[in-house]
């Protein structure tokens, strides 16, 4: 991740150690003091949170080359329905955004698997199983490398707004402002 390149070179001398998971799970880590910072899909915060936008995460719907219930490039929303979907494990941030704009449309893909681990979904997708819908920093190499390819969704905006969040009572510690700065830097779309 360039994020992390970045704050090496500007603090060689600091570690980061990077946790993955749900945004609940996180956001709880953060408040016990287990993790610096977090960021995650938006959620309801307490009051001793503070959080800073760090940008929309656009999600990419991505197919195998060979993967043929899209023939079409270009599809709406509602073609969705019936077509056999790999999600990633329920609670999740980018579940919840996909399953409330599923259901805000009443479109119903069949949801073939969940996951909470990215590579099994992307492995997945490769073999065929079925679409996902990953975030773009997560899949350009993979779409450049004609590996996967993209099916645009012309009718529905697929953008998810990400959180850097920490403690209120940390907000004048310099890694925090260090993390933030790296962050405010960091595109991913």
């Amino acid at each position: 991740m360039s994020a992390h390149k970045g704050f090496n070179r500007e603090h060689p001398n600091l570690k980061i150690c990077l946790r993955t998971g749900l945004s609940r799970h996180i956001l709880k880590k953060v408040l016990e003091y287990q993790c610096d910072i977090g960021i995650i899909g938006r959620v309801e915060y307490p009051q001793d949170i503070i959080r800073r936008e760090i940008g929309p995460q656009r999600l990419v719907m991505v197919a195998s080359p060979t993967f043929d219930e899209f023939p079409n490039e270009r599809i709406k929303i509602e073609d969705l329905t019936g077509k056999s979907v790999i999600m990633r494990e329920q609670g999740s941030a980018t579940s919840d955004f996909l399953l409330k704009k599923f259901q805000d449309r009443k479109v119903e893909p069949k949801v073939v698997m969940e996951s909470e681990n990215p590579d099994a979904i992307k492995r997945s997708v490769d073999l065929g199983v079925g679409f996902a819908f990953l975030p773009y920093f997560s899949v350009h190499e993979e779409l450049e490398r004609g590996a996967f390819r993209e099916i645009t969704i012309i009718d529905e905006d697929l953008s998810l707004k990400l959180d850097a969040i920490y403690l209120r009572s940390r907000r004048r510690s310099s890694l925090i402002r260090a993390c933030l700065d790296i962050l405010s830097n960091l595109s991913l779309n």
